[in-house]
């Protein structure tokens, strides 16, 4: 009983000490808290500033009954922070306890959103994705001028799939009251505030849709998007990328007088949400009618007949270039799966792909653009892989087969080439010399605080520096290999890599041996040994194999998996055939006796 009761009293002070941090507040732009964050992993408590903020105009607010004293001072409620400096470690002691250090981090170039929700917690909104809660919002650019301000107007939730499931930092949709032009992105109701929780860069989604945006033939080909840290309810969230939603870009590109203006969304079945107007067309795979939100059976039912004629078209092996232009707009098509190819997006033709028109006219525009944190080297996606065989996994069900479909047609091929050489080479170099470096630079300051508050995000690489050297490496690589299989028509075999979650191709050049080859515990830890097998013969696969042809190899795993469906096959077969004699049994024994009753 004693030393239940002496645990009960060391955890309960344990608890008032934290709940006494909970009680110093840092007030800056004269409304705006920001609240001390307990850095477990060093030991210190942090208050991360924006980058507009001035210490000397940053008021430390402490609740009453408390007393704080910092490098060996009193500190009164309303003080300022002159006295301090960003990145110098200093002292914090409250009501005599121990003292811990205490740190300023500030960013820089980055814009801030303060947000508070109606509860004054998250909790709500994090139980449900679906929840929505009331916030107040006032967001400042990197200088401190208030850009946008609401109370309580606006209405915040939470978004993605994967990444909403795995994460403790997550991504949110924001419905403005009234659309607004948000840090001169363009006017709009819905804003997506994106985590980036699977790029340890933070370039990956804002380069992508930048090149987009730029080379596009049309304004809405990508969304806009720009850096901002994020606090809720007082506390530092991190580093997030506000973006102009899909639905707004597709709003603006649609026009609101057209009646008859449609967009649609492919997406795997497994994510249509109850109510949607959806038309499924494979084991796995859907269109969502995204826009509009009533659509009459006549108009769903023109939308899922082009759908559905369309697949069959891009599946047929025949397809001509007369047909495919009576299809598509060939010109945004080839746009979008060269900006998707380029950067290597592992999700393309499985989700967040989107496409647009008009029912009086069935010609299909590609776009816009969305959804890159996994490119450019995310998932295990090798610098060397070309997509004209399939995309995505290969797998018969496992995304849709449209872009493998267009890129054998020899037009469309043709011309996605000749735009690659013409438009996109050129950018492509400075972005892979300067652009991304440039970007790294601007964030540099914020990803620190970035770091600091999300640390278990980041434990792959040391530090940014090599994260960025990682892209950029991998971006130069890309466009190499583009360079010589599309540009130069260079030689390649295919080396297939089946493992229990997909298939992944890369490319090698004839006669050599390709040395970056991932070993199954690169893609799966869970894989049992790090040998691939020849998927024929089942032999090992030694890595310093010169390759003269196309092979494929497999995972310990996905042949124990293939065995176990041989064997269950094969116990089925014993199982049904000894029911069947066993039957057959009891069927000539009745027979039998049947006659014998007669005679």
């Amino acid at each position: 009983m004693i030393c239940i009761m002496m645990l009960c009293v060391y955890v309960g002070s344990d608890s008032l000490k934290k709940d006494l941090y909970s009680g110093i507040h840092f007030v800056v732009n004269e409304t705006d808290c920001i609240n001390l964050w307990k850095d477990t992993e060093h030991n210190e408590l942090i208050v991360f500033l924006p980058s507009y903020a001035e210490l000397d105009h940053t008021t430390i607010i402490i609740d009453e009954k408390m007393s704080v004293v910092i490098d060996g001072i009193r500190i009164a409620s309303g003080s300022d922070c002159s006295s301090f400096e960003p990145e110098q470690k200093h002292t914090i002691s409250v009501n005599g306890m121990p003292p811990k250090r205490l740190r300023f981090l500030k960013s820089e170039n980055t814009a801030s959103m303060f947000m508070d929700t109606s509860s004054g917690g998250i909790t709500f909104i994090h139980k449900e994705k679906e929840h929505k809660e009331d916030v107040k919002v006032a967001l400042y650019t990197a200088q401190g001028e208030l850009n946008y301000a609401a109370e309580f107007e606006d209405k915040i939730r939470g978004r993605g799939n994967h990444s909403w499931w795995n994460y403790d930092k997550k991504s949110y949709n924001l419905y403005l009251n009234k659309p607004s032009n948000l840090l001169d992105l363009g006017t709009g109701s819905k804003w997506v505030l994106l985590s980036n929780t699977s790029d340890c860069t933070h370039l990956k989604n804002k380069l992508a849709m930048d090149f987009a945006c730029e080379i596009g033939s049309y304004e809405g080909f990508s969304s806009t998007s720009s850096y901002v840290n994020l606090y809720m309810n007082g506390q530092y969230y991190g580093l997030y990328l506000l973006c102009r939603s899909v639905d707004d870009n597709l709003e603006y590109v649609l026009g609101s007088s057209k009646d008859n203006s449609f967009s649609i969304e492919l997406l795997p079945a497994e994510r249509i949400e109850s109510g949607k107007k959806t038309i499924q067309f494979n084991e796995s795979m859907a269109v969502e009618i995204a826009y509009p939100d009533l659509i009459s059976k006549d108009k769903k039912d023109i939308i899922e007949s082009w759908v559905l004629s369309f697949d069959q078209f891009i599946n047929s092996g025949n397809a001509s270039a007369d047909e495919m232009n009576a299809y598509i707009d060939v010109e945004t098509w080839v746009e979008k799966y060269l900006v998707d190819a380029v950067f290597n997006d592992f999700d393309i033709s499985y989700a967040s792909d989107f496409y647009w028109g008009d029912t009086d006219n069935l010609r299909i525009y590609a776009g816009p653009c969305w959804d890159y944190d996994l490119s450019m080297g995310s998932h295990s996606t090798y610098s060397t892989f070309a997509d004209e065989k399939t995309w995505r996994h290969g797998g018969a069900h496992d995304g849709i087969t449209w872009n493998a479909g267009l890129w054998r047609i020899p037009e469309f091929r043709e011309y996605a080439l000749q735009i690659y050489q013409d438009t996109f080479r050129e950018k492509l170099e400075k972005l892979i010399d300067t652009g991304i470096r440039e970007g790294a630079n601007q964030i540099a300051a914020a990803m620190e605080l970035e770091r600091r508050r999300w640390p278990d995000l980041y434990k792959s690489y040391e530090n940014d520096q090599d994260a960025v050297n990682d892209l950029i490496d991998y971006m130069s690589s890309r466009v190499s290999f583009l360079d010589s299989y599309w540009v130069n028509n260079d030689s390649y075999y295919v080396i297939t890599l089946k493992y229990p979650y997909g298939n992944l191709r890369c490319y090698v050049r004839p006669n050599t041996a390709y040395e970056g080859l991932m070993t199954p515990q690169d893609l799966s830890p869970e894989e049992p040994e790090a040998v691939w097998f020849y998927e024929n013969t089942q032999q090992p696969f030694d890595y310093n194999t010169v390759i003269h042809e196309d092979i494929t190899l497999v995972s310990k795993d996905y042949l124990n998996q293939i065995n176990s469906k041989e064997e269950n096959y094969t116990g089925m077969k014993i199982v049904v055939l000894s029911l069947t004699a066993f039957l057959g049994i009891l069927f000539i024994a009745w027979f039998i006796d049947y006659r014998r009753r007669r005679a």
